[in-house]
């Protein structure tokens, strides 16, 4: 989690990003974070401690962004080079996933291979398309090509980052008595719903009508899929009609199959330990007069 002792440390690229955020961007965040977790991000967005939870998170993950940028030794201007390619990152919808999974109840971990990738495939914005977007409408836009952007350090860590992050966000649950709460409630629905799934049928349920329902549903065949003009034959074919019965004859010492192979493959299989050793003549026949005098069984 972001350290203590550096709470009272001016951060470069906090202030920066955080002072752009405007409330109806801080909004879409807070239904990007909660949307796997909680159901009416919408209303949630309206609250004031979501936002204030979405902040937080938003404020610690550039923190140890830039903490990760001064392990790597970059001094103050090349940390300042971040600032706008890290504006962009953190507006991607994959990356405001990402960063949102750590609200969810069984996140352990960080897809960090989706944050180096989109890292990869960011590029600058020109300074005119991005402060005067009216004026880049009138002008092609080979002259406002955006530029790639400058690649991080090779010591730095997502891993790093993303653990730390991930510990942030607990703690910014610990001390959200009212997102607690929430997130504590959907968590015991989600529990509920498993629990129903597995609790015994209902001494009440009527068998019987269910059987006929499924009987009435699946006993013809739906031919929709094959022929446009199915509704000719419709209920006219049942799986009666093409079941074929599956019959076998229980065996123990003799597979029919086994001995249905070449003598030099079987010899091969029984090297490998594939099937049974080799029997006699005499036993083989007694095997076998045994098998084929069974009844055959459905199955």
């Amino acid at each position: 989690m972001v350290d203590p002792v550096s709470a009272g440390v001016v951060w470069l690229l906090v202030s920066p990003i955080l002072m752009e955020l405007g409330k109806a961007a801080l909004d879409d965040y807070v239904k990007d974070f909660f949307k796997g977790c909680i159901k009416d991000v919408e209303g949630l967005a309206k609250k004031p401690f979501a936002r204030y939870a979405a902040r937080d998170a938003l404020k610690n993950f550039i923190i140890l962004f830039e903490q990760e940028l001064q392990r790597s030794h970059l001094d103050k201007t090349q940390i300042k080079q971040y600032l706008q390619p890290l504006k962009q990152f953190i507006d991607r919808p994959t990356v405001r996933e990402v960063l949102g999974s750590v609200f969810q109840a069984n996140c352990r971990v960080l897809n960090t291979a989706i944050l180096a990738e989109s890292w990869q495939n960011l590029t600058v914005q020109h300074p005119v398309r991005r402060n005067l977007p009216t004026f880049t409408k009138i002008v092609p836009d080979r002259f406002l090509q955006g530029r790639s952007i400058a690649s991080l350090p090779d010591t730095f860590s997502w891993e790093q980052v993303a653990e730390k992050y991930l510990k942030s966000a607990k703690l910014i649950i610990e001390q959200n008595a009212e997102l607690r709460a929430i997130l504590n409630s959907q968590k015991l629905d989600r529990i509920d719903r498993t629990l129903e799934t597995m609790a015994p049928i209902p001494t009440d349920f009527n068998l019987e009508i269910y059987q006929e329902a499924l009987r009435e549903q699946y006993e013809c065949l739906d031919l929709g899929n094959l022929d446009t003009r199915s509704g000719e034959y419709e209920r006219q074919l049942t799986v009666k009609e093409i079941f074929i019965p599956q019959n076998a004859r229980y065996c123990q010492e003799y597979l029919p199959k086994d001995y249905e192979l070449p003598k030099e493959i079987q010899n091969r299989l029984r090297e490998l330990g594939e099937i049974a050793t080799e029997v006699s003549a005499e036993d083989l026949e007694r095997y076998q007069k045994a098998y084929t005098q069974q009844q055959t069984r459905s199955i």
